[in-house]
């Protein structure tokens, strides 16, 4: 937002930054493969597989904002080209997922240990506080304290 209101965000630099988004999505529908054969399917029953085109691209970005991919069709072994919408894009948790452990594994694994060690502090925490009313309990009851000022007593 900085950036856009001290340059000043032109037409065409909103446009292609929309379409570099475009771009990505497709991207990381093409990194999941089970996912792009699920779409496929969607789109066409009759697919059997996904062949990588030319270049080694599995999918190309019209201009539209669709895609074009080719697919292998039941009872032929010529590949098919086939146009995806823009609605085959994969949901945003699914590109967060793809983000966080595609791209960003380390930041992913740094807050599982925290997670992790404030689970482990709210136990120990817990536990202590359990300890203390079983001392308080026991010393109601007329019963010998665990803890008197941190010595036990007989």
């Amino acid at each position: 937002l900085g950036t856009a209101s001290m340059r000043g965000a032109s037409g065409a630099d909103s446009a292609r930054t929309e379409w570099d988004a475009v771009e990505a999505r497709w991207s990381d529908l093409e990194s999941m493969p089970r996912l792009l054969l699920e779409r496929a399917k969607d789109a066409d029953p009759a697919v059997e597989s996904v062949v990588a085109g030319s270049g080694g691209r599995t999918l190309s970005v019209r201009s539209d904002g669709t895609a074009v991919l080719m697919v292998r069709v039941a009872g032929s072994d010529v590949p098919q080209p086939l146009t995806l919408p823009p609605e085959a894009l994969p949901e945003n948790s699914r590109t967060l997922g793809l983000a966080l452990v595609g791209r960003f594994p380390a930041s992913l694994e740094l807050a599982a240990v925290i997670l992790l060690m404030a689970m482990l502090g709210a136990v120990v925490l817990a536990r202590r506080q359990g300890d203390l009313a079983e001392d308080e309990r026991r010393g109601l009851a007329g019963l010998s304290r665990l803890v008197d000022g941190g010595e036990s007593r007989p």
